[in-house]
């Protein structure tokens, strides 16, 4: 059975954004949808993501795929990466690059910017995820209010097997942005 491990957003949950309808469109297909709730999401920190990721999904296979939505984007690769992890497709929908800007706004506590911070600075080791063999599509709206386009674009110029999909209006993927259903993803999946 295809597996299909969703890593929610920043602040998110299992619950948020279009997951739960995900949840119940994969099942339907006969796959298994794994949706952890990441611990403290509103102050994350990766190696306890990590680990977390390892126990939901620790039997991912050749095939499977790894869908993570903005800074979650970049804790996929991360974990594809610590547990060297190859051959799946890996979907990252509005995902940052490297800068705590993209998701941050000026009203943000400087406690916060520096926990953020320390996540975006923990280096990838591009070189070792391209030889995973692993296939990358980003999914990019042009009226995103928290990623722009140009940092999420970066990932062109480092990871090979890697195809962007732009979308028109689509904001930030997320419920106040209307997806509380997100048909279009099945096609990257």
């Amino acid at each position: 059975m295809k597996k299909i491990l969703v890593l929610h957003g920043w602040e998110g949950t299992s619950g948020s954004h279009w997951f739960p309808w995900l949840k119940k469109a994969g099942e339907a297909k006969d796959m298994e949808v794994i949706i952890p709730d990441l611990p403290e999401s509103c102050t994350p920190v990766l190696e306890d993501w990590l680990i977390t990721t390892k126990e939901a999904a620790w039997n991912l296979e050749e095939g499977d795929i790894i869908i993570g939505h903005s800074m979650w984007g970049k804790a996929a690769m991360h974990f594809l990466e610590k547990y060297d992890i190859s051959w799946v497709t890996c979907v990252l929908v509005a995902p940052t690059y490297d800068t705590i800007e993209d998701e941050l706004d000026l009203n943000e506590t400087l406690e916060l910017k520096k926990k953020l911070r320390d996540f975006h600075e923990t280096a990838l080791d591009f070189e070792k995820l391209n030889t995973l063999k692993n296939t990358y599509t980003v999914l990019l709206s042009d009226n995103d209010h928290f990623i722009t386009q140009t940092s999420a674009r970066r990932y062109y110029g480092v990871l090979q097997n890697t195809h962007f999909i732009d979308f028109h209006n689509a904001g930030h993927f997320c419920k106040r942005d209307g997806f509380e259903e997100f048909p279009e993803i099945l096609d990257y999946i």
